[in-house]
């Protein structure tokens, strides 16, 4: 499968973590342990349509969010997924960039709930209630995930501030006024992942980091089957890692029959096939490049050994014939550039001469 996919354009992986399962074990298995005491993760899960349009018209938008419940408290967390495929600097300054604009949508109610499938829900939600602060001054916490998905590990530090970006030279008294913001990182990649998958979070980070071994991505996906049998509360989902895997397997050039794609115990079972078959075909493409490579490298090897031939017999006359003649033999002779320049001239000489012809048996 393809390295790091574009995330950030993904439909598919969008609908992912738009299941509260998948959000509830990023909470679980990605953050504190204090953290998770404070959150009542079966009070449910929220999905909001954040779309932020600032005064400029520049469209910015968020990649997820959600609105958790918390122990005790009649106020939900902010979690925001923000998804990369490349490294980006300005990481912290977007971080910053999206909070204000969804406190500023918060307050002024533009922010719907929606389905995993992004379609708005209608229906009166007790947790969508919980989406107000206390006061009309307060705003709600956010816990900003950066999930990024790249090949090299993410140069930046993990929850680098903003605030240390600003160049404040002898200003330093002005720190405290200087905006501030910073993000957890789940570097899928470089994150350490059990044996065996807890859940479809594993499950699809484990997918995203075996894409150049398809024998344990086909451990992965039998161990999916397992952990989302094909029962109706988990249907959603299902379909969600359906695409998923339709989309890499298509970036990857890796053909499945089309009867076999619309289940994911289909892709599954004929996935092993799909993928030897692919790799047959790798093998003999990769041979026949190996093939017109050592045309190529025998081609620049006759004409080392014919220039030293060449620099030997500098200033005998030969003609279109012994010169034939003299490619004919270096070829033949399997001979170094070296041996031709420890060979006597009359040697060489004699390598100009056309090589008499075996007569053929009866």
């Amino acid at each position: 499968m393809p390295s790091a996919h574009d995330v950030k354009d993904d439909p598919a992986y969008h609908q992912l973590f738009g299941h509260s399962r998948m959000v509830v074990e990023l909470l679980r298995l990605h953050t504190p342990p204090e953290l998770q005491e404070s959150l009542n993760l079966q009070g449910g899960i929220l999905s909001l349509n954040t779309r932020h349009h600032p005064t400029l018209q520049d469209k910015r938008e968020g990649d997820r969010t959600f609105l958790v419940a918390r122990h005790g408290e009649p106020q939900a967390l902010l979690v925001r997924l923000e998804f990369q495929s490349t490294q980006d600097a300005d990481m912290n300054l977007r971080v910053a960039l999206y909070n204000a604009l969804l406190w500023q949508d918060l307050r002024t109610g533009k922010t719907t709930p929606t389905s995993p499938e992004g379609e708005v829900l209608t229906a009166e939600l007790p947790l969508a209630r919980q989406a107000s602060s206390s006061s009309p001054h307060a705003l709600l916490p956010i816990l900003p995930f950066v999930i990024y998905n790249g090949e090299e590990r993410w140069h930046g530090r993990q929850g680098a501030s903003l605030r240390d970006r600003v160049e404040l030279g002898s200003l330093r008294g002005l720190a405290p006024l200087q905006l501030d913001a910073s993000f957890l990182l789940i570097d899928i990649r470089h994150t350490e992942l059990p044996a065996a998958p807890r859940g479809p979070l594993d499950v699809l980070f484990a997918l995203e980091r075996l894409r150049d071994d398809p024998a344990e991505a086909d451990r992965v996906l039998r161990e999916l089957l397992r952990i989302l049998p094909n029962e109706p509360e988990h249907a959603s989902l299902r379909e969600a890692f359906r695409r998923f895997i339709i989309g890499v397997l298509k970036a990857r050039g890796i053909k499945l029959p089309a009867e076999a794609l619309s289940t994911l115990e289909g892709i599954v079972s004929n996935f092993a096939t799909s993928i030897e078959n692919y790799g047959k075909k790798a093998a003999n493409k990769g041979r026949q490049e190996g093939r017109q490579e050592g045309r190529e490298e025998g081609r620049l090897e006759a004409l080392r050994l014919f220039r030293a031939a060449l620099q030997k017999l500098e200033g005998v006359a030969l003609s279109d014939e012994e010169l034939d003649s003299l490619m004919v033999h270096l070829v033949a002779a399997n001979l170094t550039p070296e041996a031709i320049e420890a060979a006597p001239l009359e040697t060489v000489l004699s390598w100009t001469k056309p090589q008499p012809t075996k007569p053929k048996k009866r």
